[in-house]
């Protein structure tokens, strides 16, 4: 076997430590990592650690150790990420990562070392613990370990010990998998036990203040003693030490007390100690500011004890509480001006005693309250509430400050001040508040929240119609420190301006000295949110300094470009995170989620990037570019919440105006390289441009396939992830719809794809005066004498879809004249006035986008006659393919009246009459995919159009007539009545400079059955360039 060492990380170790993690499933329960080289080497040189350890054999990474400083306390280092490949557990290589990096955080003066792991880690938490880590018990139920060790080590009173107790050998520990602690009168107390010979050497720790309350060696013993773990402040409470020497010979010892910012404690004693001594102290409680959370250090009882003339620290923390503790609770989250409410004062006597209250909420002109003086006697401990009655004159961040004056049974009265809080949403209102826990910002119904307990400077953001997106506290490098978690902005400022309001943040980095910087929130009245960068000054080196920032959604159904098309990952894939996202980051300067029932979008500055990373996605931005530049603040993100219904409209602000394309799911089933039409043999694929581990079986179903077996989506040598197969038979039908069934492992994806055996030809006939084009199974026919242009027959079987009215073009209806049959006209342009223009109708043959050929007819259109649109030229296109039942439509502006403008025009089909009641029908597909039924009968109905697909049937046939376009149908309607039936919609040309411009296609397709518009991506992609 070949020796395993511990080295450090270099680069060259990239590649195996990928493959490491790639190998890693079945220790992470098992948690898919997708690693590669490029992930590890961008995400081990873009951060701040301490160390980073592997474990190594013959050039093989079969164990990782990543040492750094722990972000919620100073002082303390924090084992960021350990891990060892599975098939060597239990081999002693994570026992030796752990007491490497124990020794390190020792060895860099560290009091402590702390990690996170899962309750449930079998293997790793009896690791943890014989190390000498203790499971905290939290009330957040988290899984946070702490080892006090590296303190130990370095103390000066107990490193003779250490020459005979082996820290790790000798340690004596129960490993339960459970969470530790020794409680006693409130406090939890870690018991350090060595034990060698017959020697025993005991320290004992104390959870609320992470310090040493007990210690006993051979030759000696300490212990201190509170009788109360959560006193209340404001009042003077005893502290006992118990001294014992164990040795025949008195030992000098020396007490000195160490104030606390909150604990006023002035003691010193000094002793000669034969045998034992017990002494006796006091100290007092100064009032809270704010109550703390688990997650901090408590106020504590220091003591600086000296035994013959080395020093070690006790330290009990005690958790220091308010006299009366209060909340709001209010049942509403949107408020009207001088409506009446109602909210709750939750109250909590925190008093061992009954006590009386009395309390005043101060005056507030935003804010009426009945009544605003209260007393209260409560129980000790006890918990209650008051009911208070309200209005509002304007919305507000609600943060009064009580003056309580309470009197505890058998006590003195004292008086204290608290505070409590409540944000009050009202469209109109502007406010901000920079309290000890947060810094809030309220407009409108957006709310923003940045914390400044826990993980520091992270922002929350707020609406009462949108999931939250969040701002992870920005990292200053490189390499990136985390240094914002822990530390405050030095300045807060809360600015108001007439349609906006912002907090600038002002932060000197202490890992880089010299770099002063703010980090801006802006708030608009619209909902709009813009988060930037200001520099003030940089550091006076030649490196260049750098801020990455940082954001995160709360939903993944997010839409965004990448090689040159246009995604969204849709609600398919139950497990997406921003990691998984194309690692080379977006290739636009936007991005789109669709919620429920919300939308939210992000813009960025095209020189910025945006890629993913573990958790969040981020930007870099060099400060010191910026500053050269010019520009000491940095271009803003923008974010718009529920303000576009659609990814198109996103990156027409981001980009200037972009001709729509198709938006393409992230795992995607692709035939003929995205032509629809296709010939055998036919190349088919399935891909997945997400960075997600493909595993699972794919299978694609098709009557073109001989044998097609499940495949296993494989990597290639570029990092794409597809499965191939090839199409060897023609198909049953003209159409063909392709089915994928993805097995993954979490989950089963059907994926669907219609496509056309295009074979034959276009058959133009030209009979009487009609020209009409055949492709063998869709005929179409035109006029050469119609006045109203249009086509006047679709038949598919020989059974006509269409009602017309030429020649005569009789009044029915509301309408006069009745053009009937397909036409495109210009918008605000009716049938009278076309019955007077001329009008061409020929054969043409055209390609599109991927050189097919079409052919069908064109109908000309020249406008004389009417003034407004004098001079206008435009062209009606109705295409055909051979063999298939698609018809493609759309219009051309060939000479406009010289002005610039988008060209609108109507598009209308007029179904074919029914005699029957009830024979003609409509089918309207709904969001979640079903579809209605609309009857044709003899009453008068219409309907508005705000749907993906629309599609229609006439008595005399079983197939489905089913119109598609690129953008939604959200514009037009349909109308029926006992004379006709009518879809009429709008279709647009961009904003045109140069002649000719054409419309997005609108495509008929027949077929026996209902399609979703996303079966038809490929047909969709098809256009028609000038």
């Amino acid at each position: 076997m070949s020796p395993i060492t511990i080295v450090e990380y270099h680069p060259s170790y990239a590649k195996a430590i990928a493959e490491m993690w790639n190998n890693s499933s079945e220790g992470w329960n098992g948690r898919v990592f997708n690693s590669t080289e490029e992930k590890v080497l961008q995400q081990e040189s873009g951060t701040k650690y301490l160390n980073l350890y592997l474990a190594v054999e013959n050039e093989k990474v079969i164990g990782y150790a990543k040492l750094t400083r722990y972000v919620e306390e100073k002082g303390v280092a924090y084992i960021e990420m350990l891990s060892v490949l599975p098939s060597y557990h239990g081999k002693g290589i994570g026992k030796e990562l752990v007491q490497k990096c124990v020794l390190r955080a020792a060895e860099l003066g560290y009091e402590r070392i702390d990690l996170f792991t899962w309750s449930a880690n079998l293997k790793a938490v009896p690791l943890y613990k014989k190390c000498g880590f203790f499971w905290e018990r939290m009330e957040t139920q988290v899984t946070h370990l702490m080892n006090f060790l590296p303190g130990l080590l370095n103390n000066e009173l107990l490193k003779s010990y250490w020459n005979y107790f082996h820290w790790y050998n000798d340690l004596k520990r129960e490993l339960n998998i459970e969470p530790d602690g020794r409680t006693d009168n409130g406090f939890d107390f870690y018991d350090y036990l060595w034990e060698k010979d017959g020697k025993r050497l005991e320290v004992t720790f104390e959870r609320f203040g992470r310090g040493i309350v007990y210690i006993k060696t051979p030759d000696f013993s300490i212990k201190v003693n509170i009788p109360n773990a959560k006193p209340v402040f404001g009042l003077t409470y005893p502290v006992h030490y118990t001294l014992e020497n164990y040795q025949e010979r008195p030992i000098t010892i020396s007490l000195q007390s160490e104030n606390d910012p909150l604990v006023e404690y002035n003691y010193q004693q000094n002793i000669v100690l034969a045998e034992k001594a017990e002494l006796d102290a006091t100290f007092y409680l100064k009032p809270l500011e704010r109550q703390l959370t688990e997650w901090e250090k408590c106020p504590s009882v220091n003591t600086r004890i000296c035994i013959e003339g080395k020093e070690i620290i006790f330290r009990t923390g005690i958790k220091v509480q308010f006299p009366l503790t209060v909340e709001l609770r209010t049942r509403d989250s949107v408020f009207l001006p001088e409506h009446n409410y109602k909210m709750f004062l939750n109250v909590h006597n925190h008093f061992p005693v009954t006590c009386f209250y009395h309390l005043q909420f101060p005056a507030d002109e935003r804010l009426q309250l009945s009544p605003s003086k209260f007393d209260l006697v409560l129980n000790a401990n006890q918990k209650s509430f008051i009911e208070l009655d309200f209005s509002l004159n304007k919305g507000l961040i609600y943060n009064p400050h009580f003056q309580i004056t309470a009197k505890p049974e058998g006590g003195k009265e004292m008086q204290f001040t608290t505070s409590c809080y409540s944000c009050f949403q009202m469209l109109g209102a502007k406010d901000g508040i920079d309290s000890p826990d947060f810094i809030q910002l309220l407009n409108g119904n957006n709310i923003l929240y940045i914390s400044k307990i826990g993980e520091h400077n992270f922002a929350t953001l707020v609406n009462i119609s949108t999931d939250d997106l969040y701002f992870p506290a920005p990292e200053p490098g490189k390499p990136y420190s985390s240094e914002l978690k822990r530390e405050l902005p030095y300045e807060t400022v809360i600015e108001k301006a007439e349609d906006a309001i912002q907090a600038t943040l002002k932060f000197r980095s202490t890992d880089f000295p010299g770099l002063d910087y703010g980090i801006v929130y802006r708030l608009y009245d619209s909902g709009l949110v813009e988060y930037f960068v200001t520099v003030y000054a940089l550091p006076e080196t030649e490196a260049d300094s750098w801020l990455k920032i940082r954001f995160y959604p709360s939903g993944y159904n997010l839409a965004f470009a990448y090689k040159n098309k246009l995604y969204q990952v849709g609600n398919d894939l139950p497990d997406v995170f921003e990691s998984n996202f194309p690692q080379d980051g977006f290739a636009e300067n936007w991005m789109f989620i669709q919620g429920v029932n919300y939308t939210q979008a992000l813009i960025w500055h095209p020189n910025l990037t945006i890629k993913p990373e573990r958790y969040y996605f981020y930007g870099e931005i060099n400060l010191s570019e910026l500053v050269k530049s010019g520009k000491n603040t940095s271009a803003p993100i923008r974010l718009y919440q529920n303000v576009f219904l659609s990814p198109w409209q996103v990156r027409d602000l981001a980009l200037g105006r972009k001709v729509p394309e198709v938006i393409y799911p992230t795992l995607n089933l692709i035939a003929n390289q995205g032509n629809p039409f296709f010939t055998i043999p036919c190349p088919v694929e399935i891909s997945q441009i997400l960075d997600i581990e493909p595993m699972g079986v794919y299978s694609l179903f098709s009557s073109c396939l001989k044998d097609a077996q499940p495949q296993e989506m494989q990597k290639n040598e570029i990092g794409e992830r597809k499965c191939s197969w090839e199409l060897n038979k023609k198909p049953h039908k003209p159409w063909e719809l392709l089915t994928c069934k993805s097995e993954l492992y979490n989950t089963v994806i059907e994926c669907k794809q219609l496509i056309f055996f295009s074979e034959g030809e276009v058959k133009n006939q030209e009979k009487d005066k009609l020209l009409i084009a055949d492709n063998g199974c869709l005929q179409i026919t035109a006029a050469k004498d119609a006045q109203i242009p249009g086509i006047i027959s679709l038949k598919q079987k020989g059974i006509e879809w269409l009602e017309n009215s030429y020649p005569e073009y009789a009044p029915r209806s509301t309408f006069n004249p009745f053009a009937g049959g397909i036409i495109i006209k210009p918008y605000a342009v009716d049938a009278g006035v076309l019955k007077s223009e001329s009008h061409q109708v020929d054969f043409i043959a055209l390609k599109d986008n991927y050189g097919n050929c079409w052919q069908g007819l064109t109908i000309t259109t020249t406008i004389d006659k009417f003034e407004p649109l004098k001079g206008y030229i435009y062209r009606q296109y109705y295409l055909l393919r051979p063999g298939v039942p698609v018809l493609a439509i759309f219009a051309e502006v060939v000479a406009s009246t010289g002005t610039v403008g988008y060209h609108t025009f109507n598009f209308y089909f007029h179904r074919k009459h029914q005699q029957g009641e009830n024979d003609g029908l409509f089918y309207i597909q709904h969001e979640d995919n079903s579809w209605q039924k609309i009857y044709q009968t003899k009453v008068q109905y219409d309907f508005g159009l705000d749907y993906p697909t629309i599609a229609m049937q006439v008595a005399d046939s079983n197939y489905f007539l089913q119109l598609f376009k690129l953008r939604r149908f959200s514009t037009g309607w349909v109308y029926m009545d006992p004379f006709i039936a009518m879809l009429s919609t709008y279709i647009y040309t961009e904003l045109a400079t140069i002649m000719p411009t054409r419309t997005e296609p609108i495509f008929i397709v027949m077929s026996d059955e209902l399609y979703q518009k996303g079966w038809l991506n490929q047909l969709l992609d098809i256009s028609f360039p000038v």
